[in-house]
């Protein structure tokens, strides 16, 4: 169970990306300046256009666990390709007093599933399995959701235009009602096989998810997105035995469109499957 959470928290990340590109009122193709929200929703459009991207991601964690304090810092590239999904992650974790690992991890849709397949330090093959159809993740972009997804977001404003990987950008501030998108997630066709791991009652308890995006000026592209998720999760990590202090994620998205190909590895079609 405790392994089917982590998962679960891993797929959230790129659920709010979705969600982020469906919600607000579409914006007015010319004239007039473009309120925050209308910039998220014209950016959808641009970002539907889009087949693959690269992207560089970086983890800073500080947690107790077992009364022991610790930090665990992760950073790495993504390839990811939309029809069909599937995604290709090189990492590398630094932990203290444990070193560096590297950890090499293929998310492939199959069917109806999306299939994660994970190489750990030791060189191990495991896979763990999730429903998560095309036509659900097509389901964030959906007016219902993107009007919903809207209602959640209790603070959308531009505050500062910056360069960011050769695009000029505007810096948008965003919170979301943390409980509100899980409520999303639980109305979508098999969104309860993602948020049903965790009881109820921690799902009331997520807090808010604060945010800052940078969508680039002329091509609106989503370049880049930082996320504070530590108040967000650290009721629910609670109940895994963890006292999160800290956990901040950034992504930086580029080579739009250009992104390398690539196949699942031979050695990790056979992988066992993780037990939840």
């Amino acid at each position: 169970m405790k392994n089917k959470k982590l998962l679960v928290m891993s797929l959230v990340f790129l659920m709010i990306f979705a969600l982020f590109a469906g919600c607000g009122e579409k914006a007015a193709t010319s004239g007039g300046s473009l309120s925050a929200k209308e910039i998220i929703a014209k950016s959808s459009e641009a970002m539907k256009d889009i087949d693959n991207y690269k992207a560089k991601m970086a983890m800073d964690t500080e947690m107790g666990v077992e009364g022991q304090s610790m930090t665990m810092k992760m950073d790495g590239t993504i390839d990811t390709f939309m029809k069909p999904m599937k995604m290709k992650m090189v990492m590398n974790i630094e932990i203290p007093m444990m070193g560096n690992m590297n950890m090499d991890t293929y998310v492939v849709q199959e069917g109806d599933n999306l299939v994660t397949y994970t190489k750990n330090a030791m060189g191990t093959w495991q896979k763990s399995t999730l429903p998560f159809s095309e036509e659900l993740l097509e389901q964030y972009s959906q007016t219902q959701y993107a009007e919903k997804f809207n209602d959640s977001l209790k603070k959308a404003k531009i505050v500062a235009e910056e360069a960011v990987e050769g695009f000029n950008c505007w810096k948008i501030d965003v919170t979301i009602d943390g409980a509100s998108l899980m409520d999303i997630m639980e109305s979508m066709q098999g969104g309860q096989d993602l948020t049903g791991v965790f009881p109820t009652e921690d799902l009331k308890k997520l807090g808010n998810m604060t945010a800052s995006l940078w969508i680039a000026k002329d091509s609106f592209y989503q370049v880049k997105v930082d996320m504070d998720m530590t108040s967000a999760m650290k009721s629910m990590m609670k109940d895994m035995g963890v006292d999160l202090k800290k956990m901040v994620i950034s992504m930086i998205t580029y080579d739009f469109g250009k992104a390398t190909d690539f196949t699942l590895p031979n050695e990790a079609k056979n992988a066992p499957e993780i037990a939840m």
